[in-house]
C-alpha cells in the first residue's frame, strides 16, 4: 500500500513526458510545413534554395532546423552559401530564436553591368532573432568570426577581426517620408586596409563603431527608381554616433547622410577629433601642405583643441562628404569610392 503514491508520481510523470514529446513532435511537423511554405513562396518568385527539406532535431530541449550546405539565389544574382546553418529555440521561449553558422559563409550582392558584385565572407558566426507577438521580427543581431569583404571600387580585400551588426526595429510603425524605419548598430575591430596606407597612419584600423537611424521608408528589395524616389522624398542616414579609433587618431561624432543626384553618399556633421596630428603629418608627407605649414596647423589646433571628460585633448571640426571628398574641417581626408547601382 505504501508504494501506490510513488506509483502514481511515476505514471503522472510518464503523462507529462508523453505530453511533452507529443507537442514536440506536434512543433517539428508545423516547423517543417512552415519552412515548405517558405520554400515554395521563394521559389515562385524565381528563387534557388537549397536543400529544400532541412532536418529538425534537438529533442528535448531545443527545437532546431539545420541546413547543411545552404545555398539561396535570386535571378538578379544575388546569393546567400553557407556551409552549415542552424537555427533553434527553447521550447518555452519560442520568440527568440538563435543562430549558429559554421563552415565559411558568403554573401554576394548583385553585380552590375560595370561593376563586379560586392562580397563578404566569413568563417563562422552566430546571431539572434527576437520576434514579437505576432512572430513578426522586432531585432536582428549578427556577429561574424574574421570577416573579409570585397567592395567594387577599392582594390584589395577589407578583413576584420570581428563585426558584429544589430538591426532593431521602430517600437512604433513608421508613418510619413521621414518617419524612422529602423536603427542599425555597427562594431568592428581591427580591420585591416588594403594596399598602400600613407604614413603616419596604420594599416589597421583598431576600432569602428557605429549608431544609424534609417529616415524614410524602403522596398524589400530597392531598385535606381526606389532609391532616387526615397532620396528625393527626403530618404537620410541619421548617424547619431561613431567612433574610429586608427592609431593615434580617435575621431568621435554625429551626422546626417543623404544621396546626391547621382546617388553618391553626401553628409554633413560634427566630431570631437583627438591625435589631429596624425591627419596634418599624413597632409604633409602627400606633400599637400609644407612642413612649415604643417607646423602651424599643428599650433592652431593645438590652441583650439579642449579637455574632455575622460582625459583627452580634442578639438571641434566638421566633417562633410561632399563630390566624394571626405573632408575633416578644413583638412581633405581623402575620396569615397563610387557607389555603382546599376
Amino acid at each position: 500500500m505504501r508504494l501506490r503514491p510513488i506509483y502514481l508520481a511515476i505514471a503522472v510523470l510518464l503523462l507529462l513526458v508523453l505530453a511533452y514529446t507529443a507537442w514536440w513532435v506536434s512543433a517539428a511537423q508545423q516547423l517543417r510545413r512552415t519552412v515548405a511554405e517558405m520554400t515554395a513562396t521563394e521559389e515562385a518568385l524565381g528563387n534557388h534554395i537549397s536543400p529544400r527539406e532541412p532536418s529538425v532535431g534537438g529533442f528535448p530541449l531545443r527545437l532546431a532546423l539545420r541546413l547543411d550546405q545552404m545555398e539561396w539565389r535570386r535571378p538578379d544574382g544575388m546569393a546567400l552559401i553557407a556551409g552549415g546553418v542552424e537555427a533553434w529555440a527553447r521550447p518555452w521561449n519560442p520568440l527568440t530564436i538563435r543562430l549558429d553558422i559554421d563552415g565559411n559563409a558568403r554573401l554576394s550582392l548583385p553585380p552590375g553591368p560595370s561593376h563586379p558584385p560586392a562580397i563578404l565572407e566569413a568563417k563562422a558566426g552566430e546571431g539572434t532573432l527576437l520576434l514579437d507577438g505576432e512572430g513578426q521580427p522586432k531585432q536582428a543581431h549578427l556577429t561574424l568570426t574574421d570577416p573579409v569583404a570585397e567592395i567594387p571600387g577599392i582594390t584589395g580585400s577589407l578583413k576584420a577581426g570581428l563585426l558584429d551588426l544589430t538591426w532593431t526595429k521602430p517600437a512604433v510603425p513608421p508613418v510619413g517620408p521621414g518617419a524612422a524605419t529602423g536603427t542599425l548598430n555597427l562594431l568592428a575591430r581591427t580591420i585591416t586596409l588594403p594596399g598602400r596606407v600613407l604614413p603616419p597612419l596604420e594599416k589597421q584600423i583598431t576600432e569602428l563603431a557605429l549608431q544609424a537611424e534609417l529616415r524614410g521608408i524602403l522596398p524589400p528589395n530597392p531598385d535606381i527608381a526606389a532609391l532616387r524616389g526615397w532620396s528625393e522624398a527626403g530618404g537620410t542616414v541619421e548617424l547619431t554616433s561613431a567612433r574610429l579609433l586608427w592609431g593615434k587618431l580617435d575621431l568621435r561624432g554625429n551626422a546626417t547622410l543623404a544621396l546626391d543626384a547621382n546617388l553618391q553618399p553626401i553628409g554633413a556633421g560634427s566630431a570631437e577629433l583627438s591625435g589631429s596630428d596624425v591627419l596634418v603629418d599624413m597632409l604633409v608627407q602627400m606633400q599637400s601642405l609644407k612642413p612649415e605649414q604643417g607646423q602651424a596647423v599643428k599650433t592652431a589646433l593645438g590652441f583650439l583643441s579642449q579637455q574632455t571628460p575622460d582625459g583627452r585633448r580634442a578639438v571641434r571640426v566638421p566633417m562633410t562628404i561632399q563630390d566624394r571628398r571626405f573632408s575633416i574641417g578644413p583638412i581633405k581626408v581623402g575620396m569615397v569610392p563610387e557607389v555603382k547601382w546599376d
